[in-house]
């Protein structure tokens, strides 16, 4: 498994960046200012996916932030995130290539989780974690 999560990484990083005005960390950056921002982390593998053991499972997690001096404009944005379809849907970008531009063999978003306001990075933000299913074939 040569570089096979950092480009199924790369690969949702492409899918997310169609997102016009997302900003997109493949990694967590140690104190972001640019938002919106979608912060990918791997959340866990499964390496013996397959009896062969020649499959893997992850799950990607990717932290949307949201900023804004008013509370309801940030909910509101952070909205248009979560929505399963639209412009700026993470549902509807993953999904429109559920390879991941030819870097995994299937994904899909299972659920979005976390959905509030927090104290990150020493810094007040509305977000929401989106949790990436992927399953991908290695030699």
């Amino acid at each position: 498994m040569a570089d096979e999560l950092k480009d199924i990484k790369n690969g949702l990083a492409a899918r997310l960046r169609t997102i016009t005005g997302l900003r997109v960390f493949v990694q967590p950056e140690d104190d972001p200012k640019d938002f919106p921002s979608a912060h990918i982390f791997t959340d866990d593998l499964d390496y013996e996916k397959a009896m062969a053991g020649n499959t893997f499972e992850c799950e990607l997690r990717v932290t949307v932030l949201i900023t804004k001096g008013k509370v309801k404009t940030a909910w509101e944005d952070l909205d248009n995130y979560l929505n399963p379809v639209g412009a700026k849907s993470i549902k509807a970008a993953v999904e429109a290539d559920r390879t991941l531009d030819g870097k995994a063999d299937h994904s899909y978003v299972r659920r979005a989780e976390g959905i509030q306001r927090s104290e990150i990075w020493e810094g007040h933000f509305v977000g929401a974690d989106f949790l990436i299913r992927v399953i991908k074939s290695v030699a």
